[in-house]
């Protein structure tokens, strides 16, 4: 017997985001004030979180016999304590060391849930950050739809300026992505550790039309 599955994704991102309004007027004449740049940080227990829910339709379609898995992912924001004892070296810190730092943070993140899920999560991020390298060409021509944007922003790990001091982590991924840009290699076969494409699961690749799904359902049982 031929099984037939259905999988939807749906991203779901929500950001809790909280200030206090800070402003400056004059009754007379307005002047132009230079203060020192200021960061954005947020109220305690702020995140921002992002969700893959898949509804997989063992036989015919998902309103028959479904099996759904859920996947979550909460990032901290900066809070404003958080910002006070880091304030003397965001100074020292490049844009592109920053950008390193979270995504980093957030990769290894994914790393656990993946190796939770049962399979190679470093594998996964890895393939990742390889296929990544085609989106970002295509859309040099293209304006992408909200999820391609923000899968762009999430795998493009910035390479400038990269220190020896820094993390191990951060050379791994730099050169993952730079061997992807300089050579012509087939990700899903050089991390083939890694079955599936975290970068079609967001982007709907896995996803089969109902009409063709009943149709082959139909043809299965004739």
């Amino acid at each position: 017997m031929q099984h037939f599955w259905l999988v939807t994704v749906t991203w779901c991102v929500v950001v809790g985001v909280g200030a206090s309004p800070d402003l400056e007027s004059s009754n007379s004449t307005q002047v132009l004030l230079s203060r020192r740049r200021r960061y954005v940080a947020f109220p305690e227990g702020s995140s921002v979180s992002a969700a893959v829910c898949m509804s997989l339709g063992v036989i015919g379609n998902s309103n028959f016999l479904a099996y759904s898995v859920n996947w979550g992912v909460a990032y901290d924001l900066p809070t404003y304590e958080w910002a006070r004892q880091h304030a003397n070296g965001f100074a020292s810190d490049t844009k592109a060391m920053v950008q390193r730092r979270s995504r980093r943070g957030l990769y290894q993140k994914l790393e656990l849930l993946i190796d939770n899920m049962g399979y190679p999560g470093k594998a996964c991020i890895s393939r990742t950050l390889c296929e990544s390298v085609e989106l970002i060409k295509s859309l040099r021509y293209r304006k992408g739809n909200m999820i391609e944007e923000l899968m762009k922003t999430i795998f493009r790990f910035p390479s400038y300026q990269l220190t020896n001091e820094e993390p191990d982590d951060h050379h791994f991924y730099a050169r993952v992505q730079r061997r992807a840009k300089r050579s012509n290699i087939d990700c899903a076969l050089e991390y083939s550790e890694c079955d599936f494409s975290l970068l079609d699961l967001a982007l709907g690749g896995y996803l089969m039309a109902l009409s063709e799904l009943e149709m082959q359902t139909k043809a299965a049982f004739m």
